[in-house]
């Protein structure tokens, strides 16, 4: 039996030492001559049209909702609506562009179509295109966005987030103390990207 046994030992151990050195003689990933070249810059996702065009329709009907905790506000679907103070005065432009416009979406038309007035309002719906493409509807001189993290119809979650994004009352004004403000996008002490 011991015979065997070295006999096998002998054969194996040729196969076992030349696996070692194999192991021994190869670098881990990223060290050494043997490494790949690191890239200088690295990959970036191309953005869907789905994450980068807010929605279009034919018919959007603003409407007055009664919520239990701000009274009458503007909804569209039954989705919450917002005004956003930096925009210019007059609803025919926005300040909300490029990593805003994911977070606030526009309310939007399609081109040639007309948002339609609910019961109770009493300012103007109108539309505007945006620099970055697409109609977007205005209400009483304020353009609408909704909120990404209003999943729900009824949902508030954006009213007074970075003191500049207030829910509408039916006369076109913000719910709460909404002050104005004149800070262009991209500025540092006010990121529009809530």
């Amino acid at each position: 039996m011991h015979r065997r046994h070295g006999a096998l030992s002998r054969a194996f151990a040729p196969a076992v030492l030349v696996a070692i050195l194999a192991a021994a003689c190869t670098a881990p990933a990223g060290a050494g001559p043997t490494a790949a070249p690191t890239p200088t810059t690295p990959p970036t996702a191309t953005p869907t049209v789905a994450l980068t065009e807010p929605p279009m329709t034919e018919d959007v009907t603003v409407d007055v909702t009664h919520d239990a905790t701000y009274g009458d506000i503007l909804t569209v679907d039954g989705r919450s609506v917002y005004l956003f103070t930096p925009d210019p005065e007059g609803g025919a432009g926005t300040a909300c562009l490029e990593g805003c416009i994911d977070k606030w979406p526009a309310v939007m038309v399609s081109e040639g179509a007309e948002p339609h007035a609910g019961a109770g309002l009493t300012g103007t719906l109108t539309t505007f295109e945006r620099p970055d493409g697409g109609i977007q509807v205005a209400y009483a001189g304020h353009p609408l966005y909704y909120f990404v993290n209003d999943p729900a119809a009824g949902d508030t979650n954006g009213q007074g987030v970075g003191g500049v994004w207030y829910l509408l009352t039916p006369a076109g004004e913000a719910v709460g103390d909404a002050a104005p403000t004149t800070t262009p996008q991209g500025s540092d002490d006010v990121p529009y990207d809530y």
